[in-house]
């Protein structure tokens, strides 16, 4: 049996905290609570966005999210083909994988000090 289905997942990002998504086409990432600071390859400028805006991501770009307080945001993943539940779970870890090795390589070229800490629930 196969369906559609949008994953979304849910962070909350601490004080001066960032957070970096591989975005994939037609990603949504909504401000739930707080404010965050947007910075990403393909945007024109960095941007400021407020609790209840949502912004669209485009496919193939790094997106960097640093709370300017603390903040929740929600990442829903554009809609794809998925076979039950296991195929959910594998999308879900190759997810969280893209996002740690995301994260890993803005560390780097950044040369960040401590490790961000991030909560991540479906």
């Amino acid at each position: 049996m196969s369906a559609t289905t949008n994953d979304t997942y849910t962070c909350r990002i601490d004080d001066d905290r960032t957070l970096a998504v591989a975005a994939k086409a037609g990603d949504r990432l909504r401000v739930v609570r707080g404010r965050v600071w947007i910075s990403a390859e393909d945007i024109a400028s960095d941007r400021i966005v407020e609790a209840r805006e949502e912004l669209a991501l485009r496919g193939g770009e790094l997106v960097v999210i640093q709370a300017l307080g603390p903040a929740i945001v929600r990442l829903t993943r554009a809609a794809r083909r998925a076979h039950g539940h296991r195929a959910a779970a594998l999308g879900a870890i190759g997810m969280l994988q893209d996002a740690g090795r995301s994260l890993r390589a803005l560390r780097e070229r950044l040369q960040l000090g401590p490790r961000t800490q991030v909560t991540i629930a479906p």
